[in-house]
């Protein structure tokens, strides 16, 4: 089992979509199914807030099944407990480093270009942060279904 861990600003938008989208794929590859774990965090989470109305409207415009939510904020534990650590802009990545140095061997950032945050604006922008993340994923894929069978030779 790998576990992913997708960190954004608050917990509400990004992260939770990408968790989303992240298990939509998954499911839907005969290798990754039942094989990843995924959750999701914020840097300056508000514990508890409801993912955004629009982040869910554009989950489900694009057939991802929306999940529970509320927002956590990112910590030792939940970094610990990551095999991979995927921040959504390169600031992210910048201050997940500076409060946990240890986390370096195992965060990357989600994309080439940073993730733009919808937070606050209309459909559309959460239309389009979606399919950034879509777009983001793909490689992450492929990436994890290598790392999946290097884990299970050590095993």
């Amino acid at each position: 089992m790998v576990r992913v861990l997708f960190v954004c600003t608050g917990n509400t938008c990004r992260s939770p979509m990408a968790r989303a989208a992240f298990l939509h794929l998954c499911a839907g590859d005969a290798r990754l199914a039942g094989r990843v774990e995924a959750q999701s965090a914020g840097l300056w989470a508000d514990l508890g807030a409801p993912m955004s109305g629009n982040a869910k409207k554009a989950l489900a415009a694009a057939g991802i099944p929306v999940p529970e939510h509320g927002a956590r904020g990112v910590d030792e534990g939940i970094i610990a407990g990551a095999d991979l650590v995927l921040a959504l802009t390169r600031g992210h990545g910048k201050e997940l480093l500076r409060r946990f140095p240890a986390v370096q061997d195992k965060m990357f950032v989600l994309g080439e270009a940073d993730i733009p945050d919808p937070f606050g604006g209309d459909e559309e922008q959460y239309r389009a942060c979606l399919v950034a993340i879509l777009n983001a994923l793909t490689p992450w894929v492929e990436k994890l279904y290598g790392r999946i069978q290097e884990k299970e030779r050590l095993v």
